[in-house]
């Protein structure tokens, strides 16, 4: 995504089990994984780096749950989170969930900038169907 995007601010490096940089990293760790339905782990592990968790299919109807996800930053999608893979696709709408936010003005600026193409009717029915997850 980082060279399709041509972000100025991160470059992708590969593959995470060769990575050997004594540099800050962000490592992506989606699990389950799509469409295998693995359970991955972070594989880099060094204290100059973030873990991001891509949890969008980690719900029932998806892989067993066999422990909460409790992990420092996760990153979930409406659409998997409240139906089954067809119901809700339209609405690309994602939740960020962040245990310490030391970087809240960041993260606030990137959503901010990445949320502009988001139309309305996604926005209002994601808005109906957390609120009815939350109500029952």
């Amino acid at each position: 995504m980082t060279d399709f995007l041509i972000s100025g601010l991160y470059k992708w490096d590969g593959d995470a089990h060769k990575f050997s940089k004594s540099k800050p990293y962000i490592e992506v760790v989606t699990s389950p994984n799509n469409p295998d339905g693995f359970i991955r782990e972070p594989v880099v592990n060094r204290k100059d780096g973030r873990v991001v968790h891509d949890l969008a299919y980690y719900w029932p109807q998806y892989t067993p749950i066999s422990s909460p996800a409790d992990h420092e930053l996760m990153m979930f999608t409406v659409a998997k989170a409240t139906a089954t893979a067809t119901d809700h696709t339209g609405m690309h709408i994602g939740m960020k969930i962040m245990k310490k936010m030391p970087k809240k003005k960041k993260l606030v600026k990137y959503m901010e900038l990445n949320s502009i193409g988001v139309s309305k009717d996604s926005q209002l029915r994601a808005t109906k169907i957390l609120q009815a997850v939350i109500d029952s």
